[in-house]
């Protein structure tokens, strides 16, 4: 029997934004179809919970809120799928949770509208929690997705223990901009990877795997892109002499103490998001 059409696009957007160890299902318990969680493990060992949410298109958009909760519970507190969900709301995720929550609304579909090269644009079919209609609440979402919904880096270098920045300018602003190095994952590279390959294309600063901390991850605008951001620190950075590309928004490095580092993240209004945070995070894991 072929899958209704919300359950595919469910799984697809579970999928894309989770990576392929998530599945959900149907599953019938006490004459009542709720639904099944499956995470599978790298080793191939899998790990499945029963949640308390009827199996209806209605109910898709808490599906997808529930896994983010759950991937993120086991990536920030290393625990297993069971004891994630013990977390969640006490071990129980029903309707009435839900409806207790003033959050809650609807996802109907998706339909793209355009893409390029590193993003995909969709207008979203939405019912508010007042019951207004949305279909065509904008989001950009990055083309390559890593696990916990990764789509970008950004990483800060320490360099003869000064933090490095650079200054850009930015056409959308007319302004120079204080940023960090940043870009988006690559099919092929680990985050990790990432950060130190465009750490080295925007500022010719080596930095070996062992040296670079990480700062954890954050969601960039909530509203509008679909996909987190991990932060590193890049430390003990060493000088190539590598010949850089003219990059859109890279520029001169510029060398900060922590005081002057944290004088600017405090003060400075023409600074990237991710750049702030990175710095922010820095600062206070290593006073």
């Amino acid at each position: 029997m072929k899958s209704p059409k919300w359950v595919a696009t469910t799984w697809q957007l579970i999928k894309s934004n989770y990576g392929f160890g998530w599945s959900i299902s149907g599953w019938e318990r006490n004459n009542k179809l709720i639904t099944k969680v499956v995470y599978r493990y790298q080793d191939g060992s899998r790990n499945s919970i029963l949640v308390d949410l009827i199996w209806t298109s209605e109910n898709s958009g808490k599906m997808i809120n529930l896994i983010e909760e759950l991937a993120d519970l086991m990536e920030e507190r290393n625990v297993d799928l069971a004891k994630a969900y013990e977390l969640v709301n006490g071990g129980k995720m029903t309707d009435e949770n839900y409806k207790k929550k003033n959050w809650e609304y609807q996802f109907l579909n998706r339909n793209k509208i355009c893409s390029n090269s590193k993003f995909n644009v969709y207008f979203d079919h939405l019912i508010t929690t007042n019951n207004s209609e949305v279909k065509d609440f904008l989001i950009v979402k990055p083309r390559v997705s890593k696990q916990y919904n990764l789509v970008g880096i950004c990483v800060l270098p320490l360099f003869e223990n000064k933090y490095c920045l650079m200054k850009g300018w930015r056409h959308q602003f007319n302004k120079v901009i204080y940023q960090a190095p940043a870009g988006f994952v690559e099919p092929e590279e680990s985050p990790e990877e990432t950060a130190i390959r465009e750490l080295k294309e925007e500022t010719a600063l080596i930095c070996s795997s062992k040296d670079l901390i990480s700062l954890g991850s954050y969601i960039p605008d909530a509203g509008l892109i679909e996909g987190k951001v991990a932060l590193y620190l890049a430390t003990k950075c060493i000088k190539s002499k590598i010949k850089l590309d003219k990059e859109i928004g890279t520029g001169k490095l510029v060398f900060f103490t922590k005081k002057d580092l944290l004088d600017l993240i405090q003060n400075e209004t023409n600074i990237g998001g991710s750049t702030l945070v990175a710095s922010f995070r820095a600062l206070s894991k290593f006073k």
